[in-house]
Formats: C-alpha cells, structure tokens, sequence
C-alpha cells in the first residue's frame, strides 16, 4: 500500500528553493559593484533568508530521511545513497 505525500512538505521545500532563488538573485544579480563591496551582506531580505535556509533544508532531509530508514536496510541504504552520489561525482 503506497503512502499518501505530505504535502506540507512539498510547498515548504518549494518556499525553501524560491527564497534561496531570491537570495542568490540578491547576491549575484545586482551588479558587479554591489557584489564587489560585499553590500548585499547588509541587505535585511539577504540577512533573513540566509538566517535559516540551511537548517530548514537540513530538517526536510532528515524528516524524509528518517522514512527511507523506515523502508530498507541500513545495507540497501547505504549502497544506494552511494550509488546516488558517487556515480553522478565520477561522471
């Protein structure tokens, strides 16, 4: 019987990529001289959303995580994230 999706989940990881989106856009897209003097730094929109972006999507893992544990064997997990990571790296 399959799982129905949170989707509560969804549209936080969604709101978590958008405002890192927006952060990156603040960092990156405002000029060269706006990002040579480091100004963004003390723009309040980039302060707030680099204040917690990382934990947030830190958390999300780990909640979706832990069901992933819940479905296989440490072993099969661990081949499998391995496989996950280390192909795309080697190619």
């Amino acid at each position: 019987m399959e799982q129905e999706r949170n989707t509560y989940i969804d549209v936080l990881r969604a709101v978590s990529i958008l405002l890192v989106l927006v952060g990156h856009c603040i960092q990156y897209g405002c000029g060269m001289e706006y990002m040579a003097w480091g100004t963004f730094l003390y723009n309040p929109v980039f302060i707030f959303i680099y204040s917690f972006h990382m934990p947030l999507f830190m958390f999300i893992s780990g909640y979706l995580f832990a069901f992933s544990v819940k479905k296989k064997k440490w072993h099969e997990l661990l081949i499998g994230k391995a496989k996950q990571i280390l192909i795309p790296l080697f190619c």
